[in-house]
């Protein structure tokens, strides 16, 4: 499909398709106003959530790296130098 024309009056809210000899006007704001599936405009919402959720679980770190990582932040400097000497 060839579009020759297209204006977009966004002071009157019309936005204007004309293909060949013919044109088709669209009221913006009464489009905006009236979703044909009002449940569509929540379903992204719910989608989101879910996915948060999940990552969440999934990003949740186990009990096992709690620990190592919670050891880490609590070791003082003489703790420290000990541990880079034995890694070596």
């Amino acid at each position: 499909m060839k579009t020759a024309r297209m204006m977009i009056d966004i002071d009157d809210g019309v936005m204007k398709v004309r293909v060949q000899d013919k044109e088709v006007s669209f009221n913006l704001w009464e489009a905006m106003k009236h979703p044909k599936d009002k449940g569509v405009c929540f379903k992204m919402d719910a989608t989101e959530e879910a996915i948060l959720d999940e990552q969440k679980q999934v990003m949740k770190p186990s009990p096992l790296e709690q620990a190592l990582t919670n050891a880490l932040n609590d070791i003082d400097s003489d703790e420290e130098q000990e541990i880079k000497e034995c890694l070596k």
